[in-house]
């Protein structure tokens, strides 16, 4: 773990260090042993981007690395259903219906599909991104519908071009959990067309190594585009993400923030 740090630091140079230390308390949730750690967060370039301490986030050890193993062995090989023997078996896919995902393969799977063991896991996360966001987010005051997990395979050169989630299909977080091996998420201004963001304008950096749980809510959701960049040497990448559901009432609710947002 330190020595991804260590990498992160240096690619980022002097900078790096000066922003991080401005940084220098991370979001908490009252009663839990995982902390975020300001470290992997790096707004060193992020200059004129208003995105709140709360609102990205990376804990860095959310699983064991029994646990990150188990899961990696389940996706590769586990005895489970049609759907992901199908999945297992599929090419990798060099287009996505949005554009943003080139290399890739994705499945949603319901909590009750995953063996026991891992829907435990998986559910541990999902209560821990539920109280982070009854923390930190005005707008979550009680439990929130969640989506089935849903597991991306990314290529060893694929990568995730900047978008903004749609927030016709998800509410008020995007949450993953990383597996495999380390990739750095950049978040910068949100904008309608995918092909309109450029590699030098304005970036905060999210570290995201193996057993690495990433939160974003608030601006970081809503109005900030993320990416997940390809890496040199090139390495596959799995990830498992977290979202929420659009109730139904606040679909058609004028004062809901959601409702705000959507185009």
């Amino acid at each position: 773990m330190l020595g991804a740090t260590r990498v992160f630091a240096r690619a980022r140079g002097r900078q790096c260090g000066l922003a991080l230390r401005r940084a220098s308390s991370a979001p908490a949730v009252p009663g839990s042993s995982l902390q975020a750690d300001p470290k992997f967060v790096d707004a060193s370039r992020g200059e004129g981007l208003e995105i709140g301490a709360a609102d990205a986030v990376v804990f860095p050890d959310a699983i064991s690395q029994e646990e990150h193993d188990a899961l990696v062995e389940e996706i590769l090989h586990g005895a489970s259903d049609r759907a992901m023997r199908k999945f297992r078996k599929r090419k990798y896919q060099e287009d996505h219906w949005d554009a943003v995902i080139v290399g890739y393969k994705e499945i949603e799977r319901a909590m009750p599909l995953w063996p026991p063991a891992l829907a435990s896991v998986l559910q541990r996360m999902q209560d821990f991104v539920q109280r982070y966001l009854e923390e930190h987010v005005e707008r979550v005051n009680g439990p929130l519908e969640y989506l089935p997990p849903h597991i991306i395979d990314l290529a060893a050169d694929g990568e995730i071009r900047p978008h903004v989630d749609s927030i016709k299909f998800s509410g008020e977080v995007v949450a993953g959990l990383s597996l495999l091996s380390t990739r750095t998420m950049s978040l910068r201004k949100g904008r309608d067309d995918p092909h309109a963001y450029t590699k030098d304008e304005p970036a905060v950096d999210l570290l995201l190594p193996p057993r690495s749980l990433y939160i974003l809510c608030n601006r970081a959701r809503f109005d900030m585009g993320h990416s997940v960049e390809r890496v040199d040497p090139p390495e596959r990448r799995f990830s498992i993400i977290f979202r929420d559901a659009i109730p139904i009432d606040k679909e058609n609710d004028p004062s809901s923030f959601l409702s705000r947002h959507i185009v």
